[in-house]
């Protein structure tokens, strides 16, 4: 959604840069066509989340109506908005716009956090993984699935998010590639982990050299190690 509102605050913008306008015109329309094609690849899988009894074409028709009936509404609220406010007139334009960006922005945070997501991603990994490792005995428990939803931030890009999990890492290096280097003390725990045949992931964890460890705060979530993760072809969601 700021990537939309983003393109038409550019849009906006042609009032103040009229010998701009093709340029301007031209990128805002490739930012709302990414902002569409972004919401048509994720809202399958916020349908699924609501899908509890197979029921995924009765959700998708009641998402499509939703949308249609908001649109239509939108569309309402913003031709009454132009017999008040004056569209050629930016300092009358851009308080309008801010509002509606303000409601716009906090209906989709507040929408967002009604999905209950089951799978774990590389965010809600770190908030997971960190309780399990931090345990300081047995009876701890680790957190569950809303607590890990209401932990996750989605709010902020990945560089800025501590939530991000840095210290576990999904094939990035292949296994061919780990076991050739035989030096490393984690080839025989590879080797054990590849006979067994009904595993279908392996692991290793590799130790961060002393000249990064003044850096692991920022680097890697402030952990001495990394966590390789490969999984097979045939891993499934329990994997």
């Amino acid at each position: 959604m700021s990537t939309l509102n983003l393109s038409i605050l550019i849009e906006i913008m042609t009032l103040k840069f009229p010998h701009l306008f093709l340029l301007l015109a031209s990128t805002a329309n490739m930012g709302k066509n990414i902002c569409f094609l972004m919401a048509a690849a994720s809202r399958a899988q916020i349908n699924m989340r609501f899908a509890k009894r197979n029921n995924i074409a009765d959700i998708a028709g009641k998402s499509v109506s939703m949308f249609t009936t908001s649109s239509l509404l939108g569309m309402g609220v913003g031709m009454g908005f132009s017999k008040i406010v004056d569209i050629s007139s930016l300092s009358q334009l851009a308080p309008v716009f801010a509002f509606l960006t303000f409601v716009n922005l906090y209906s989709t945070y507040s929408s967002a956090n009604l999905i209950d997501e089951v799978y774990l991603n590389n965010q809600r990994s770190k908030i997971l993984f960190d309780q399990f490792l931090l345990r300081e005995n047995t009876t701890k428990q680790i957190p569950s699935m809303r607590e890990v939803n209401a932990l996750s931030n989605f709010t902020v890009p990945n560089f800025l998010n501590w939530h991000h999990c840095r210290f576990i890492r999904f094939g990035e290096n292949s296994i061919s590639h780990v076991i050739g280097q035989s030096k490393n003390y984690y080839v025989t725990s590879l080797m054990h982990q590849l006979h067994k045949e009904d595993r279908n992931f392996v692991y290793y964890i590799q130790m961060l050299p002393k000249r990064s460890l003044p850096f692991k705060a920022v680097t890697n979530n402030g952990r001495p190690f990394v966590i390789h993760l490969n999984m097979k072809k045939e891993a499934n969601n329990i994997d």
